[in-house]
């Protein structure tokens, strides 16, 4: 998907952000929405915020219950210790 900048997953159930399904189209994004998931904030993000966020991000932490309603790019990896 070589063309692709925007990626609209809003209210599909996703847990996390995978890093073999994403990385090949991360840094082409300049907007990725997310909101509405069950996205578990844990060490399996910690790529995405080595690697940033697109510009335009909208998608908030549901576990753990430390970062629930944190909005995913104000993630620091130090914050990414649950497994």
């Amino acid at each position: 998907m070589p063309s692709l900048i925007s990626l609209i997953l809003s209210g599909n159930k996703i847990l996390a952000i995978e890093q073999p399904v994403f990385s090949p189209v991360w840094k082409q994004l300049k907007k990725i929405d997310l909101s509405g998931n069950p996205l578990r904030c844990d060490c399996r993000m910690k790529w995405v915020v080595k690697a940033g966020f697109p510009r335009t991000t909208y998608g908030e932490c549901e576990e753990p219950p430390t970062l629930s309603e944190k909005s995913i790019d104000e993630l620091k990896v130090d914050q990414l210790t649950y497994c």
